[in-house]
């Protein structure tokens, strides 16, 4: 099976979402593609956490000072301190 590629990016205006369960809140990432198509992810922590290293080791690979560099330097120092690290997100309870 072969799929033609696309970019899809996080949505602008609500790229993230919660959705408040009786016994756990879900995480929602939201993704936009260049046809206005959205797309909703509900990701578990585990997969969250391989793309993560993923993207690390790759980005090892680059250049030192490659154009993501102080992007994943300033990314390691903020979850160093993930308590104070919040984004704004959109709540719901149930669907």
């Amino acid at each position: 099976m072969s799929s033609k590629p696309r970019t899809i990016k996080l949505r602008k205006d609500t790229p993230f979402g919660e959705e408040l369960l009786p016994q756990q809140t879900l995480l929602h990432i939201y993704f936009q593609d260049n046809y206005q198509n959205d797309f909703k992810w509900t990701p578990r922590w585990k997969d969250m956490l391989t793309i993560f290293y993923k993207a690390w080791e790759v980005e090892e690979k680059n250049n030192p000072a490659g154009i993501w560099d102080e992007e994943f330097k300033k990314m390691e120092k903020e979850i160093s301190v993930i308590k104070e690290y919040r984004l704004p997100v959109k709540i719901k309870c149930g669907e």
